[in-house]
């Protein structure tokens, strides 16, 4: 059933921040210019709005209701809606991510926060808001990251893939250092995952007694794993080789 809403004017001081915004910070820059036109020009896209008692909670204009504020409107023009929990939730994903202007932290919390206060499972919230499983569980492990990688997210100094594969790391010291070297060196998701697969071969192998423990400083960078080319027996990292799929049994070879 689609919930009954209203189109009108609503005095700015009944209007209520989100209880949970899909941003966690709101950019002063972007805010100045937006105030700007709305200043000369007014709110053009109106706010999107729930009632709650004798107020209202803003389900999509969070930037436009702070940028009222600072240009002083004393009313501005809403969508009200008569909105559930769950059908605010929706409505604040469409908003978001289809004007995909919201950083992936952001949107991460954004989606744990709501997970938990519905009391959904992934596969359910995934359903709601048309997103994959696998979508889902990756904005809940930036959720679980440490905030110098969340940082490095919001800034886009590394890629998703890369932020992902150094969650894979257990130490947070490491994830650090490997963090920087990617920014500083670069790095490919594969040759991460390649270095964080040998790091992990290494520890084995020093807990095992098979290699004598190692200095910390060996893993100030991560390790780049070389193997030899299989045509020309030079030994190369190995994301500058390319895998063949070959038969398990016996292939006869004219």
């Amino acid at each position: 059933m689609t919930p009954e809403q209203t189109y009108q004017l609503v005095e700015i001081t009944k209007i209520d921040d989100p209880e949970r915004s899909m941003r966690l910070d709101l950019n002063e820059d972007n805010l100045r210019e937006l105030s700007s036109s709305i200043r000369d020009y007014g709110i053009i896209e109106p706010l999107v709005l729930r009632r709650k008692g004798d107020r209202f909670e803003v389900i999509a204009g969070h930037r436009r209701l702070a940028a009222a504020f600072i240009v002083r409107l004393r009313e501005v023009p809403a969508v009200v809606r008569d909105s559930s929990d769950r059908e605010t939730t929706i409505l604040r994903v469409h908003e978001n991510l289809i004007r995909e202007d919201v950083d992936v932290v952001s949107e991460a919390h954004f989606f744990a926060q709501s997970i938990k206060d519905l009391s959904l499972t992934i596969q359910e919230f995934a359903k709601m808001i048309h997103r994959s499983d696998a979508y889902i569980y990756d904005r809940l492990a930036i959720a679980e990251m440490p905030e110098f990688l969340q940082d490095a997210l919001k800034e886009k100094a590394v890629p998703l893939g890369i932020a992902l594969a150094l969650q894979d790391l257990d130490d947070d010291e490491l994830k650090y250092k490997w963090l920087m070297s990617a920014i500083e060196n670069g790095l490919t998701v594969r040759s991460l995952r390649d270095a964080i697969r040998e790091h992990k071969n290494l520890l084995a192998r020093v807990e095992s007694g098979e290699l004598a423990p190692l200095p910390p400083s060996h893993f100030d960078a991560p390790p780049i794993v070389i193997y030899p080319c299989a045509r020309c027996g030079e030994r190369h990292p190995l994301e500058r080789l390319k895998i063949v799929r070959i038969c398990i049994d016996d292939c006869v070879v004219e």
